[in-house]
């Protein structure tokens, strides 16, 4: 699945699941749930987004979260970062390239 910002949401096509997740997920500002796909896919950020980037991961290691050891754990936060962006409605308000950074995060994955 793509990352897009218009058009229909997919919610026919996406997994079952993601409606729950979409609901759980605390991503509302499309930036930080971007932001937060580069750091688990292991993609750099651009540098004006730096700042914002080293206060997610400050809050991530504060919450625990920082390590990424557990691959399952990984994969599922990305699955969770997916959903808000196709069902919940987080893509909707994103640009273009946001979009194609998303894109990219997820295919640095799909590499690894």
């Amino acid at each position: 699945m793509m990352a897009a910002t218009a058009g229909p949401s997919g919610s026919e096509s996406a997994p079952q699941h993601w409606g729950a997740l979409a609901e759980t997920s605390d991503a509302s500002d499309p930036v930080e749930l971007v932001i937060r796909a580069e750091i688990l896919c292991g993609v750099p950020s651009p540098e004006a987004d730096q700042q914002r980037r080293m206060e997610i991961q400050v809050q991530r290691l504060a919450n625990g979260m920082g390590s990424a050891d557990n691959s399952t754990d990984q994969m599922q936060d990305v699955e969770k970062l997916l959903a808000a962006w196709c069902l919940g409605g987080t893509g909707k308000n994103a640009d273009t390239e946001l979009a194609e950074r998303l894109n990219r995060a997820i295919a640095n994955l799909n590499e690894a």
